[in-house]
């Protein structure tokens, strides 16, 4: 018994040893490849590529019998990564949600890396912060030239709600269209508190439409920032900077398909100015939010939103009230799409392209209507001989004014 039990020591003494040179030829080895290597490695690559070569063992297929390499990516994935460029300049557009189509419809917001127009017309993002805003009701406008043309940007501070007007050469008319801008931000029957740059043109416009019987809110406060310190009234730069990506996304793209250049001093510019700042509104969400300026607005997310198209395209679209369309048996007429009427609803604007000209005269054929509504048309196209004199001369006098009609003056929305 006793020479058994020594036995059995002198054996799990010699295990104890063994196991102690294994683990110091263990070390060993460790200390010669640290030594032989001559830079030193990063524990964090360590970390990394440990966890990378867990998570490739545990991909890999149970049959290890099976030589099958490496799959590729699915198509779905890599488009998603990458993108593809050259699906812009195809014949047709692919419909369906997420799809080249949709980002057109949205009036190239958010931006998308893939879209080659965006790339073009973007470049840079700006990197300053947001000031926060004083109150609610608090508001910049700066004034903006795009070639020989320009226009007023006004932005509410607290929702990032936006508009467009473009200036022309009936004051009366540009005092309205400011009125009803106002209105459509959400500041009717509100005190206005305007921060201005000391730019005393856009005050004196500013006061006169204040003084106007169109104008939705109770008074304006003006807030001049200081002498030399732009950045102050530094939201509304910006947006008037976002403004011109937007309008350079669309016409790019626009003349891309049309395969002609079109001047800034054209009537679909202005037109496009108005569609920009409403597309914005409904889709632009900054980064940090998940909330759309219409959001913020309304005060609820996910808020319904009205149907929008791609500018410029062919659509069938329903004339808005009755005794515009004298065909009995056309119910949708053929149509330009120049975006919608309001942020909100409300039909959108057109012209008249197509069949639907068939036995109209040329002033009837430029005329510029309200439709109530529209459905696309498959494959979508955009032809240069639908949008006529608007790529070429100035904005037509007989354009409506964009906005929901005000119930008290009607004459306001004509």
């Amino acid at each position: 018994m006793d020479s058994s039990k020594g036995i059995l020591e002198s054996h799990s003494q010699f295990s104890d040893r063994v196991t102690e040179v294994g683990r110091l030829t263990f070390l060993l080895r460790g200390l010669r490849s640290v030594v032989a290597t001559e830079e030193p490695v990063d524990q964090g690559e360590l970390v990394r590529s440990s966890d990378l070569e867990m998570s490739e063992a545990e991909n890999e297929p149970e049959d290890e019998d099976s030589d099958l390499g490496e799959l590729p990516p699915p198509e779905g994935e890599e488009a998603e990564e990458d993108g593809d460029p050259e699906e812009l300049a195809g014949p047709d557009l692919e419909l369906g949600p997420g799809s080249t189509y949709d980002h057109l419809c949205k009036g190239h917001y958010p931006y998308l890396k893939s879209c080659r127009s965006c790339a073009r017309a973007n470049g840079k993002i700006p990197a300053r912060r947001l000031v926060q805003p004083v109150g609610k009701t608090e508001i910049g406008a700066d004034f903006g030239f795009l070639g020989r043309v320009r226009f007023l940007v006004i932005v509410v501070m607290f929702t990032q709600m936006v508009s467009v007007i473009p200036m022309t050469d009936d004051r009366e008319r540009d005092l309205r269209s400011c009125n009803m801008s106002l209105k459509e931000l959400g500041l009717t029957g509100k005190h206005i508190h305007l921060r201005l740059d000391g730019e005393s043109m856009l005050g004196q416009f500013m006061r006169s439409a204040a003084k106007g019987e169109t104008f939705p809110g109770t008074g304006i406060s003006f807030w001049t920032t200081p002498p030399g310190r732009s950045q102050a009234n530094g939201l509304a730069e910006r947006f008037v900077e976002a403004v011109k990506c937007g309008v350079g996304s669309n016409l790019l793209f626009l003349e891309e398909r049309l395969q002609r250049r079109i001047p800034f001093e054209s009537g679909l510019v202005r037109f496009l100015m108005r569609y920009v700042g409403r597309m914005r509104n409904l889709y632009h969400v900054r980064s940090g939010s998940d909330c759309s300026a219409i959001d913020r607005l309304r005060g609820r997310k996910g808020s319904k939103t009205p149907r929008t198209f791609p500018f410029g395209c062919r659509l069938l679209g329903k004339i808005a009230g009755s005794g515009e369309n004298d065909h009995s048996l056309e119910r949708l007429s053929e149509c330009v799409y120049l975006g919608p009427i309001h942020s909100g609803g409300g039909g959108f604007l057109g012209k008249l392209a197509g069949g639907s000209l068939v036995g109209k005269e040329p002033e009837e054929a430029e005329k510029i209507l309200k439709f109530s509504g529209g459905r696309i048309v498959v494959p979508v196209k955009w032809y240069a001989e639908d949008l006529g004199e608007l790529l070429e001369g100035s904005l037509p006098a007989n354009v409506p004014m964009s906005g929901p009609q005000d119930p008290e003056n009607p004459k306001t929305s004509n």
